[in-house]
Protein backbone atom coordinates (compact mmCIF):
# COMPACT_ATOMS: atom_id res chain seq x y z
CA UNK A 1 0.00 0.00 0.00
CA UNK A 2 1.24 3.60 -0.85
CA UNK A 3 1.86 5.87 2.15
CA UNK A 4 -1.21 7.98 1.26
CA UNK A 5 0.46 11.43 2.65
CA UNK A 6 3.23 10.66 -0.41
CA UNK A 7 1.41 12.51 -2.82
CA UNK A 8 0.01 15.20 -1.03
CA UNK A 9 2.79 16.16 1.20
CA UNK A 10 5.00 16.42 -2.52
CA UNK A 11 7.17 13.25 -1.48
CA UNK A 12 7.83 12.39 -4.93
CA UNK A 13 10.49 10.04 -4.04
CA UNK A 14 7.75 7.64 -1.94
CA UNK A 15 5.76 8.14 -4.60
CA UNK A 16 7.97 6.76 -7.68
CA UNK A 17 9.85 4.12 -5.25
CA UNK A 18 6.25 2.15 -3.55
CA UNK A 19 4.68 2.65 -7.01
CA UNK A 20 7.64 1.74 -9.51
CA UNK A 21 9.76 -0.38 -7.10
CA UNK A 22 12.54 1.70 -7.55
CA UNK A 23 13.82 4.95 -9.15
CA UNK A 24 13.70 4.59 -12.51
CA UNK A 25 12.17 7.21 -14.81
CA UNK A 26 12.57 9.56 -11.81
CA UNK A 27 14.34 12.25 -13.40
CA UNK A 28 11.13 12.30 -16.08
CA UNK A 29 8.49 11.53 -13.65
CA UNK A 30 10.31 15.03 -11.70
CA UNK A 31 9.47 16.93 -15.30
CA UNK A 32 6.02 15.30 -15.45
CA UNK A 33 4.80 16.47 -11.95
CA UNK A 34 6.28 19.80 -13.29
CA UNK A 35 4.40 20.05 -16.22
CA UNK A 36 1.21 18.56 -14.64
CA UNK A 37 1.49 21.45 -11.64
CA UNK A 38 1.48 24.14 -14.73
CA UNK A 39 -1.42 22.50 -16.35
CA UNK A 40 -3.72 21.99 -14.16
CA UNK A 41 -2.92 25.20 -12.58
CA UNK A 42 -2.42 24.04 -9.31
CA UNK A 43 -0.78 26.69 -7.20
CA UNK A 44 -3.94 28.79 -7.54
CA UNK A 45 -6.58 26.37 -5.78
CA UNK A 46 -7.73 27.95 -2.84
CA UNK A 47 -8.57 24.42 -1.46
CA UNK A 48 -5.09 23.08 -1.33
CA UNK A 49 -2.87 23.89 2.09
CA UNK A 50 -0.25 27.23 1.40
CA UNK A 51 2.84 24.65 2.86
CA UNK A 52 1.72 22.28 0.26
CA UNK A 53 1.54 25.21 -3.00
CA UNK A 54 4.71 26.27 -1.39
CA UNK A 55 6.33 23.36 -2.01
CA UNK A 56 4.93 22.53 -5.23
CA UNK A 57 8.46 23.05 -6.92
CA UNK A 58 10.75 20.93 -5.15
CA UNK A 59 9.74 17.84 -4.05
CA UNK A 60 10.23 16.55 -0.54
CA UNK A 61 14.03 15.77 -0.17
CA UNK A 62 15.26 12.41 0.72
CA UNK A 63 15.84 12.97 4.48
CA UNK A 64 12.45 14.31 4.43
CA UNK A 65 10.81 11.68 2.64
CA UNK A 66 8.66 8.50 3.40
CA UNK A 67 11.35 6.37 2.77
CA UNK A 68 14.13 7.75 4.52
CA UNK A 69 11.71 7.37 7.46
CA UNK A 70 10.50 3.70 6.76
CA UNK A 71 12.29 1.71 4.17
CA UNK A 72 15.01 0.09 4.45
CA UNK A 73 15.81 -1.47 0.49
CA UNK A 74 14.55 1.58 -0.79
CA UNK A 75 16.59 3.95 1.04
CA UNK A 76 19.45 1.59 -0.46
CA UNK A 77 17.89 1.88 -4.09
CA UNK A 78 18.34 5.80 -3.60
CA UNK A 79 21.89 5.28 -2.75
CA UNK A 80 22.07 2.99 -6.27
CA UNK A 81 20.18 5.05 -8.29
CA UNK A 82 22.36 8.15 -7.32
CA UNK A 83 25.43 6.60 -7.69
CA UNK A 84 27.98 7.90 -10.23
CA UNK A 85 29.50 4.84 -10.38
CA UNK A 86 26.46 2.57 -10.58
CA UNK A 87 24.89 1.12 -13.38
CA UNK A 88 20.64 2.45 -12.49
CA UNK A 89 19.18 4.84 -15.33
CA UNK A 90 16.77 7.31 -15.39
CA UNK A 91 18.10 9.35 -12.09
CA UNK A 92 21.17 11.96 -12.26
CA UNK A 93 24.05 10.87 -10.16
CA UNK A 94 24.87 12.60 -7.19
CA UNK A 95 27.34 11.52 -4.96
CA UNK A 96 26.03 13.36 -1.73
CA UNK A 97 22.54 12.08 -2.71
CA UNK A 98 24.24 8.17 -3.26
CA UNK A 99 26.10 8.46 0.22
CA UNK A 100 22.79 9.72 2.07
CA UNK A 101 20.84 6.78 0.67
CA UNK A 102 23.66 4.02 1.49
CA UNK A 103 24.43 5.81 5.21
CA UNK A 104 20.61 5.40 5.54
CA UNK A 105 20.55 1.90 4.37
CA UNK A 106 23.19 0.87 6.75
CA UNK A 107 21.34 2.70 10.23
CA UNK A 108 18.25 1.07 9.35
CA UNK A 109 19.78 -2.46 8.35
CA UNK A 110 22.28 -2.31 11.45
CA UNK A 111 20.47 -5.13 13.88
CA UNK A 112 18.41 -6.76 11.54
CA UNK A 113 19.04 -10.39 10.68
CA UNK A 114 17.21 -9.98 7.23
CA UNK A 115 16.54 -6.24 6.06
CA UNK A 116 15.27 -7.02 2.99
CA UNK A 117 12.63 -9.80 4.59
CA UNK A 118 13.17 -13.45 3.52
CA UNK A 119 11.40 -16.06 2.61
CA UNK A 120 11.70 -19.90 3.39
CA UNK A 121 13.22 -22.88 1.19
CA UNK A 122 12.24 -26.04 0.84
CA UNK A 123 13.29 -27.20 4.06
CA UNK A 124 11.61 -24.54 6.34
CA UNK A 125 14.70 -22.30 6.14
CA UNK A 126 15.07 -18.85 6.25
CA UNK A 127 16.38 -17.07 3.03
CA UNK A 128 16.76 -13.91 2.76
CA UNK A 129 15.45 -12.12 -0.29
CA UNK A 130 17.45 -9.61 -2.47
CA UNK A 131 16.54 -5.98 -3.31
CA UNK A 132 17.41 -4.64 -6.48
CA UNK A 133 19.58 -7.89 -7.02
CA UNK A 134 21.22 -7.56 -4.14
CA UNK A 135 21.12 -9.85 -1.14
CA UNK A 136 21.43 -8.01 2.42
CA UNK A 137 25.16 -8.89 3.42
CA UNK A 138 26.02 -7.70 -0.38
CA UNK A 139 23.96 -4.86 0.08
CA UNK A 140 25.61 -3.67 3.14
CA UNK A 141 29.27 -4.76 1.59
CA UNK A 142 28.62 -2.49 -1.18
CA UNK A 143 26.99 0.13 0.67
CA UNK A 144 30.23 0.22 2.93
CA UNK A 145 32.40 0.64 0.20
CA UNK A 146 30.85 3.10 -1.71
CA UNK A 147 30.77 5.50 1.42
CA UNK A 148 34.20 5.58 1.45
CA UNK A 149 35.15 6.00 -2.01
CA UNK A 150 32.09 8.46 -2.65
Amino acid sequence: MIYEGSLINNDLIATCALINGGYNGFDDREKYHKRAIAAFNIKKCRNLDKKVVANLDYYTKFENSYIYANKIGESFGWGLWNDPKGYKKGKLKSAEEAKKGYQRFLEMSKDKEFPFGYTKDKKGNKVSRKRYGYTANSAKFLAKKRIKEL
